[in-house]
């Protein structure tokens, strides 16, 4: 670095080696000192911007602003990596996962490099119209709700590092789409489900596609049986994760699988007895050669990663994609027909347990789940009663079918 040329006891002008403009350094308040590129190799522009920068600082401390600010692309970056050393360390949340993801899809393309510090409440309702645009129909609540946290955990960096004062945090808007219940699948629905992902297995015209899809069976048959998230709490499951025979204080056993990646942190899950027919089913597609091997994974050892783009093909081709209310069936319709049909057939189980099993909360039971038809517990409110062969839509067990050679 060349010799700093002194403009003001608080400017120096110099030249970086390998560059031919000049760079200043202004000292903050605080006593540290920033770095600017004046953009010229002219000595007299590159002091007037020097000025001009330091006139821009002293007064934004004149006005309670912070000297130093930076961009939204700045902060969001800065704010992934602080998320990422947490999780690597073990201290981060399992949702800063999807943050980090929303804050490259939707913060970043949008804000850019727009100033931390200057994002108004007109610009938030912008940016969720922005998103609407690009999504194609309304969002969701609970979606315009994450990235709004995302958002949220971008402004406390920000706030962390100086970069903006709390006055400067804009209120977030949301217009999302009301919450509704989820969609499960009804009792005839999950029967018919099941077969076409019975009939779809071990077809397709390449090879990996008729494994994957040998393997979505089972991963459907765990989903039903578990109410596991599908994603990133299925995909990370691994055999030591699994006990068949897990021992209860009254020494009955039972078979439970722990997970380790949850939306509110890991949890041991007692699943329904079929769970351990798909899991042996697993097993036999893709034998672990240790206790550490993830559960659905291909023979070769890679991760399946994401299943619901081949479980909806599966479905749309059985004409099964569209519920009953006009919406498109995914994954997580497995989860709902698993807590719907707990909350209507098995009053024994408290929602407090029920919301523990399934890693969520009473509230989001009574939100989402409680989409139960009256008519599905029309022996309790007439007080006729007549013992029915099964329950349909409890009695997993009974749709876990013989396919090919292997007695389920």
């Amino acid at each position: 670095m060349a010799t700093e040329i002194t403009v003001t006891e608080d400017i120096r002008l110099y030249i970086r080696d390998g560059t031919k403009n000049y760079s200043a350094r202004i000292r903050l308040p605080d006593g540290k000192w920033k770095r600017i590129s004046t953009g010229t190799s002219d000595e007299n522009k590159a002091r007037e911007q020097a000025l001009h920068h330091y006139a821009e600082m002293k007064f934004r401390v004149s006005n309670n602003l912070v000297p130093d600010s930076r961009t939204v692309r700045h902060v969001c970056e800065q704010a992934k990596m602080e998320m990422q050393e947490a999780l690597d360390a073990g201290s981060g949340k399992v949702i800063w996962n999807h943050y980090m993801f929303t804050i490259d899809k939707w913060i970043i393309p949008f804000f850019g490099n727009r100033p931390i510090d200057g994002l108004t409440y007109k610009d938030m309702k912008e940016w969720q119209d922005w998103k609407q645009a690009q999504w194609g129909r309304r969002m969701g609540y609970s979606t315009l709700r994450n990235h709004n946290s995302a958002m949220s955990q971008v402004f406390k960096c920000a706030l962390l590092h100086s970069w903006m004062k709390d006055f400067q945090v804009p209120q977030q808007y949301n217009g999302g789409k009301a919450p509704e219940a989820r969609n499960a699948f009804l009792d005839d629905d999950y029967t018919a489900i099941m077969q076409a992902l019975s009939d779809a297995a071990g077809t397709g015209r390449k090879a990996r596609s008729r494994v994957k899809r040998e393997i979505l069976e089972c991963y459907v048959g765990v989903l039903c049986t578990s109410g596991l998230r599908p994603g990133i709490e299925m995909n990370t499951l691994r055999w030591c994760d699994y006990d068949p025979e897990w021992e209860a204080p009254d020494g009955s056993t039972h078979p439970e699988l722990r997970v380790q990646a949850g939306k509110r942190g890991g949890r041991g899950v007692i699943v329904r007895a079929a769970c351990r027919k798909w899991l042996t089913r697993m097993r036999e597609i893709s034998p672990p050669s240790k206790d550490t091997d993830l559960i659905f994974r291909y023979p070769d050892g890679e991760a399946v990663g994401d299943m619901n783009r081949t479980f909806q093909v599966v479905l749309k081709n059985a004409g099964l994609l569209i519920d009953h209310k006009g919406r498109k069936r995914t994954l997580y319709c497995c989860r709902h027909f698993y807590g719907t049909n707990i909350l209507v057939f098995q009053p024994d189980i408290d929602p407090i347990f029920l919301a523990g099993a399934m890693g969520t909360s009473v509230a989001m039971l009574e939100r989402y789940y409680a989409d139960a038809d009256p008519k599905r517990k029309a022996s309790a409110f007439s007080g006729i009663t007549r013992k029915p062969a099964s329950l349909p839509g409890i009695n997993i067990d009974s749709v876990v079918r013989k396919r090919k050679n292997i007695d389920f």
